[in-house]
């Protein structure tokens, strides 16, 4: 489950798309010492206006077609509070990791392997957990895809780049409903994450992993 808190007792009302337009608005519309309290891919700044009060706008975002979404207060919020809980749609390593376990994440030193696929867990309990038996596992077994073992567990294994991804498009096919409700609405930014210098990087340990080395172009 993931939780979001109230860092501070303030009100997020307006994005700017550059740190100096967010920190030069007049005083009525940021707080006494112009604090930006949370930042956003592509160079958005939220700035903090005033503490939150029940009925209070809490987020607002313009996107790109001009519909607003926002969050409001029902009650008054108070520093330290769990605003909201979430179950994600996917959990998975993050982007430059090492080598984990598959099924708890516990750090590996590539002794054990799970019998079908061939990539690392810790034993038969994390073969068997559910994030990794019905996720990558038989994708990886039926395409013959197995972990390459590596000489230091404990630097980053691009190997892993693919995993969450993966299990992100899985879960389309595990509960529709729910990708259509929440994943279909996002933005790819794809006109912005062209430009940065990790999108070929992403396209060949990706999407070019699933779609020819996993057997997946045409799923």
């Amino acid at each position: 489950m993931f939780q979001i808190s109230v860092t501070r007792a303030h009100q997020l009302e307006f994005l700017f798309s550059t740190e100096e337009d967010a920190l030069n608005q007049p005083e009525s519309l940021r707080c006494e010492v112009g604090s930006l309290i949370e930042r956003r891919p592509f160079n958005l700044y939220g700035v903090a206006s005033r503490d939150l009060e029940a009925g209070k706008v809490v987020l607002a975002i313009n996107n790109i077609c001009f519909f607003m979404l926002y969050g409001v207060a029902s009650r008054d919020l108070e520093a330290g509070k769990v605003v909201f809980t979430e179950s994600p749609v996917a959990v998975g390593p993050k982007v430059d990791s090492p080598p984990l376990c598959l099924g708890c994440y516990a750090f590996v030193d590539g002794s054990s392997l799970c019998t079908l696929c061939g990539w690392p867990v810790c034993g038969p309990q994390c073969q068997d957990s559910p994030q990794h038996a019905t996720n990558e596992c038989p994708i990886f077994k039926e395409a013959g895809v197995k972990f390459q073992s590596v000489e230091d567990f404990n630097i980053p294994s691009p190997q892993y780049e693919c995993i969450a991804p993966l299990r992100a498009l899985l879960s389309r096919e595990s509960n529709l409903a729910r990708w259509n409700a929440e994943v279909t609405a996002m933005e790819a930014h794809n006109s912005k994450r062209r430009e940065t210098d990790v999108w070929g990087v992403n396209q060949v340990n990706t999407v070019d992993f699933l779609r020819k080395q996993c057997k997946l172009a045409d799923r």
